[in-house]
């Protein structure tokens, strides 16, 4: 196992699923974190203002803006392993 690097929480270049708080219980959000985590996602639930259910944001292209998307659509997403 390599060892602990400050920094390289700073280069993390994987991307991020922003869920809303209030699905934090559903059993298809918990699939679908289930899912993000094996694609590589850092998963992350959030109380702040989300448009939809979540967000994905792309962190390996500073021109990529981040999606909202509704559960399902990032079920699609996800699933597909569309991490371009």
């Amino acid at each position: 196992m390599s060892e602990y690097n400050i920094y390289g929480e700073l280069y993390d270049q994987r991307p991020e699923l922003i869920i809303h708080d209030r699905l934090r219980h559903s059993g298809t959000v918990q699939n679908l974190v289930k899912l993000a985590q094996e694609q590589n996602y850092n998963v992350y639930f959030s109380k702040g203002p989300i448009r939809q259910d979540a967000i994905i944001k792309w962190n390996d292209d500073e021109a990529r803006r981040p999606e909202s998307h509704t559960i399902n659509s990032a079920l699609k997403v996800i699933g597909n392993g569309r991490c371009q």
